[in-house]
């Protein structure tokens, strides 16, 4: 891969990201949104964020934690500048503001074996990456791990690894 290509791909990335939240669907996550993976796991891109301020790359972040309100719970900031970027960690539920692509390292060679490992092991995501599946805006999700891609071109990518929140989708 060129320097030019490690340079632009994360504004391609920012680009679908912004695309996925434009045109997502707006409703409740439910059981069939992830129908065809067996173990109901996959990664999302949570934002990009700017690798020198630690900021938001794209404005807002896509998301809101659920159930935060209590000061004395820890939370994940980035360092590296004055702003400082609330992240959730792993087992707090999320909804998304925007749809989102559910993404597994490898899926059309070697289907769910690589569910447990991020797509960041790897500097890009790949056609082989693709599961097909979109949650939409509203679903309400389980954080299960988070990930911090290296910086490329200035940013760098969260990741999450999530699951259908099953309390939610039981009361709809």
């Amino acid at each position: 891969m060129t320097s030019r290509a490690l340079i632009l791909w994360p504004a391609v990335l920012v680009a679908c990201i912004v695309v996925t939240e434009a045109y997502g669907q707006s409703g409740p996550v439910s059981e069939d949104a992830w129908k065809g993976l067996q173990y109901g796991t996959g990664w999302i891109t949570l934002g990009v964020l700017k690798a020198d301020s630690g900021e938001w790359a794209a404005g807002e972040p896509g998301f809101e934690i659920l159930g935060n309100t209590d000061k004395r719970k820890p939370v994940r900031s980035i360092e590296g500048g004055p702003a400082s970027v609330v992240l959730p960690t792993r087992g707090d539920r999320i909804r998304l503001r925007g749809a989102q692509v559910v993404w597994l390292l490898d899926f059309t060679l070697s289907g769910e074996k690589n569910r447990l490992v991020s797509p960041t092991t790897r500097g890009r995501r790949e056609k082989t990456d693709e599961t097909g599946i979109s949650l939409p805006a509203g679903s309400v999700l389980i954080v299960r791990d988070v990930q911090i891609e290296r910086p490329a071109g200035g940013l760098k990518s969260i990741w999450l690894r999530v699951t259908s929140d099953q309390s939610t989708a039981a009361k709809k």
